[in-house]
């Protein structure tokens, strides 16, 4: 493996590991924001269909997670790719 292989590695796991906390976290934070003052009673749609891309998000986070220690050094781009939008995804959200 070289150098910049073993680079590209080592910021793909610092990302991995770094951004972990977030996976569940974030859909936490909506129910604990949502529930308690009503909008699912009062804003059913909206507060489904952001559920919904919250949960997305969440499943894709958790895939790459399973997904990420069975990577070879060839994919490491494509889920190390794969990570970024998520998160980018998930803060644009």
């Amino acid at each position: 493996m070289t150098d910049s292989e073993q680079l590209q590695r080592r910021a793909h796991d610092d990302l991995t590991k770094r951004a972990k906390g977030g996976i569940v976290i974030y859909l936490l934070a909506w129910f604990c924001i949502m529930l308690p003052n009503g909008i699912h009673a009062t804003h059913p749609t909206f507060f489904y269909f952001n559920t919904v891309l919250l949960l997305l998000f969440l499943l894709s986070r958790l895939s790459h997670l399973y997904y990420s220690p069975k990577k070879t050094p060839h994919s490491i781009a494509p889920t190390y790719n794969w990570l970024v939008w998520t998160i980018l995804g998930g803060a644009l959200h």
